[in-house]
């Protein structure tokens, strides 16, 4: 029987680097990316196909409104669709960039190891992407990240070289080389 992949799951607002952390660690690695989110960008991909609209980015507002509606729905569905997708990936180590605070139990309880970016709101302003339209930092989501759940703390405010040192030393500590 195959061994359930290693989650690494990044916490932090949105421009905290998450996404550039997923990316190197994925790389460096050769992981896989999932996202819980995923089913919200395929709404999202949808919505605008359907009103023939071309967009560039995320729309923040629709994919707050569309997490929002699908938690009230059917609590927890997003993280089960992810948990389904992590016990079969065919990778050895899993990268998550988009950690919700409504799934932080499923994922402890798979073993998944937290890993929160922190970086200053002043950087996360200078990094934010350019989306269709922006998130509301007071949606749950943006507010309801706990630190404390997290084994491993990348400070995103240095150079991408810090950085990717901070990368390194985790996956050494964790043994994942």
């Amino acid at each position: 029987m195959r061994q359930r992949p290693h989650c690494l799951s990044l916490i932090g607002p949105t421009g905290s680097g998450k996404s550039t952390i997923a990316n190197h660690l994925v790389t460096r690695l050769n992981g896989r990316l999932l996202k819980i989110a995923a089913p919200l960008y395929e709404l999202q991909r949808h919505f605008y196909a359907t009103i023939d609209k071309n967009i560039s980015g995320q729309d923040g507002e629709l994919l707050q409104f569309l997490g929002g509606k699908i938690e009230r729905e059917q609590p927890g569905w997003l993280c089960d669709q992810f948990l389904k997708q992590l016990h079969s990936v065919d990778r050895e180590i899993v990268v998550n960039d988009d950690c919700r605070p409504n799934c932080y139990d499923a994922l402890r309880h798979v073993g998944t190891v937290f890993v929160h970016v922190r970086t200053s709101e002043k950087n996360r302003h200078e990094r934010a992407r350019t989306d269709h339209v922006p998130i509301d930092p007071n949606h749950p989501v943006e507010r309801g990240i706990n630190r404390e759940i997290c084994q491993f703390v990348i400070d995103n405010n240095g150079s991408f070289e810090t950085t990717i040192a901070q990368c390194e030393d985790m996956i050494s500590e964790l043994e994942l080389d």
